[in-house]
């Protein structure tokens, strides 16, 4: 099919080098767009999948070239809805960006082919398998495959840190106080952003039911529920958000934000300033709750000391507890536990699509998963990889890197027992309440006790107040004024 090149001035702002590339693609090469942190491992990947169809195939070998180029995956979705016929044949998005391509003209192509299909279900979480969902032509289908996995954590440097201390929050706090100095104050941590996907440590907050005394693992429940069982058809299905759950969370997170050596908002500095320890015992912060993609910065800040952990547990006081959560109660810091996933666009090359479901096979097989931890430091998305990947459990001739790479790997596999997929990729409208309906900005007014909108006043400062924030925050993500 003859591509489109009118908007190519468009295409390049948003994601650069790789729009050039799809502008000049031939007929004759299948083109996949993924992250640039993986673009030379998968090319790497596509080459041997060819070897390997030839194998199979010897009088009918591949008759395309397959060229991988890399960049930002959160910028793929947008490219590919200005213009589809430009994009690329397969392409990499986060999971909650399958709305904004199945409009009233969808563009994502649903995964039929029933190998593909049993791979999908074998291989990946029931909380993946639901968001990867969408209605095509009033059916439901997979339209996207898990291939990488992320949530957040906790960073920390094990020379000041020690891992008795990062279990708390409590913990750490005592450690940022003991640290601290006259002309150096310390804080316990800050996240790497102030929206609601980086504040979920206290909104996906767990109630602690239980404790294994074997393995110290939870049992966990919570009285929130976010879009939870939302279909494209039933788009604002179940938001539970103002209970005595989260007022008694909020309220110790309110003095946790108050507290000199507590958390605060991220600040201006970098992440790897703000760790920098200069010419301290410690930087200006012990720790980062973050993702994935920030381990480069931590690194340039602890090196070889970067330590990670889950994100930690606090304790409900006399002074937190709501209704029917008691002093004492514990609780476990939440997390959004999400997917990146290979797409196959319906507007491509219709000669191409006969062979793009068995390349994403290919790709996201648990074999290319480790394979893609072990080059690349991509989290597998594959249910089973903290047990089965080699690579997840370093042995004794480890390098420092090696040891970092996989503890990264296996906390984030942990957190995702105490999180739940970003709920918002069935419509475009879900993402758009929950990011962009000034949510975030009440969220952060809460935890700091003030009111933006009113040059900074006191507020959300009595249990009434909090739940009326609380209250105003769960109607937005509904879509009520």
């Amino acid at each position: 099919m003859k591509k489109l090149l009118a908007i190519l001035i468009t295409v390049i702002m948003v994601v650069g080098v790789v729009a050039t590339l799809a502008a000049c693609k031939s007929d004759n090469v299948i083109d996949i767009w993924v992250g640039s942190e993986s673009e030379v491992f998968y090319q790497g990947i596509a080459d041997e999948y060819i070897q390997q169809y030839n194998a199979a195939h010897p009088d009918e070998p591949f008759p395309y070239e397959i060229k991988v180029s890399g960049g930002d995956i959160s910028g793929y979705a947008a490219t590919v809805l200005n213009d589809a016929e430009a994009g690329p044949d397969i392409f990499s998005i986060p999971h909650d960006n399958i709305g904004k391509l199945m409009g009233d003209n969808p563009i994502l192509s649903a995964i039929t082919d029933q190998s593909l299909i049993t791979q999908i279900e074998a291989d990946n979480p029931d909380g993946f398998k639901e968001v990867i969902k969408a209605d095509v032509g009033g059916t439901t289908h997979y339209v996207g495959v898990p291939y990488i996995g992320q949530s957040l954590v906790l960073y920390y440097d094990k020379t000041v840190l020690s891992e008795d201390d990062v279990k708390t929050w409590e913990g750490i706090a005592a450690k940022a106080e003991e640290l601290s100095t006259s002309t150096h104050p310390v804080k316990a941590t800050f996240p790497m952003g102030n929206d609601c996907y980086n504040l979920s440590l206290f909104t996906l907050a767990r109630k602690i039911d239980s404790r294994n005394p074997d393995d110290g693992t939870l049992e966990t429940s919570t009285a929130v529920h976010i879009y939870e069982g939302a279909t494209a058809n039933d788009r604002a299905r179940n938001v539970v958000f103002a209970t005595d759950q989260e007022v008694a969370v909020y309220k110790w997170a309110q003095r946790f934000f108050k507290n000199d050596h507590g958390m605060t908002l991220a600040p201006d500095d970098s992440i790897t300033v703000s760790l920098a320890k200069g010419n301290n015992e410690c930087g200006n912060y012990l720790t980062l709750v973050g993702g994935a993609w920030k381990y480069k910065d931590v690194q340039n800040a602890f090196g070889d000391n970067t330590a990670i952990a889950e994100l930690p547990e606090f304790t409900i006081t006399e002074a937190d507890a709501y209704g029917t959560i008691t002093e004492g109660t514990q609780f476990k810091s939440g997390t959004f536990a999400d997917c990146k996933i290979l797409c196959i666009n319906g507007f491509a090359s219709e000669d191409h699509a006969p062979y793009l479901q068995d390349i994403m096979k290919y790709m996201s097989s648990k074999e290319v998963q480790e394979r893609s931890f072990e080059e690349c430091n991509n989290l597998p998305t594959y249910k089973n990889a903290a047990t089965e990947f080699e690579a997840m459990t370093p042995g004794a001739d480890a390098t420092a890197q090696q040891i970092i790479a996989a503890q990264l790997a296996q906390v984030q596999t942990s957190m995702m027992r105490y999180g739940i997929p970003q709920p918002f990729g069935f419509h475009t409208l879900l993402n758009n309440r929950f990011y962009s309906s000034g949510a975030d900005a009440i969220i952060q007014d809460i935890l700091l006790q003030r009111d933006s909108a009113n040059n900074g006043a006191a507020a959300y400062n009595t249990d009434e107040s909090l739940l009326a924030g609380l209250t105003r925050v769960q109607n937005l993500w509904l879509g009520k004024s």
